[in-house]
């Protein structure tokens, strides 16, 4: 299930003027997944959130440059959950007026974390975990825009994988932070 997005602000970034037409519906959609159909007590998994942009738009990434605002993905777990840090693949670096420089994402963006389950996770039910994400969406002027994620998993003795080709293309782009994370574990 996901939440609605919300788009909150819109500016011109500095040097550049609105176009005077409005951006296109659906800018920025956020899916929140796991390469885990189930979770298991200390099974470790990733979990994403896949960003598709609209075209001839772009967001930032953690460190934006010069301008611009970090994309951000905050997480809640369940309790006794843990997850390490958002990673980032590579950005692009645009160049805008004013010899400006920005690096961030066009089309599309997965941000990955790592996730832990807790020792003493009983089977049976359902693990939900959520995610507030926000963003600054640019072409010639930028919006603002977050949405709040949930992704709910079934808890089982063992864990079983899910969504394993979109993982795999973005843990290829990770710049070496998930080296000894196999893209399953079972």
């Amino acid at each position: 299930a996901s939440g609605a997005g919300v788009q909150f602000a819109v500016f011109a970034p500095r040097g550049q003027e609105p176009s005077g037409g409005d951006p296109p519906p659906n800018l920025v959609r956020a899916e929140f997944l796991a390469n885990a159909a189930s979770v298991a007590p200390e099974r470790e998994f990733l979990v994403g959130v896949h960003f598709r942009i609209a075209p001839d738009w772009y967001i930032y990434h953690e460190n934006p440059g010069d301008a611009g605002l970090p994309t951000t993905v905050e997480l809640k777990l369940p309790e006794g959950f843990t997850a390490g840090e958002i990673l980032y693949p590579e950005p692009a670096r645009f160049l805008q007026p004013g010899d400006i420089t920005v690096y961030g994402y066009r089309e599309e963006v997965m941000l990955l974390a790592r996730v832990t389950p807790p020792a003493g996770l009983k089977p049976g039910g359902l693990a939900s975990l959520q995610a507030h994400v926000r963003w600054l969406a640019c072409r010639n002027i930028c919006i603002l825009g977050e949405q709040r994620l949930e992704l709910r998993l079934p808890v089982e003795t063992e864990s079983r994988p899910g969504s394993e080709e979109v993982f795999s293309e973005w843990l290829d782009r990770m710049p070496g932070k998930l080296t000894g994370l196999s893209q399953t574990q079972h």
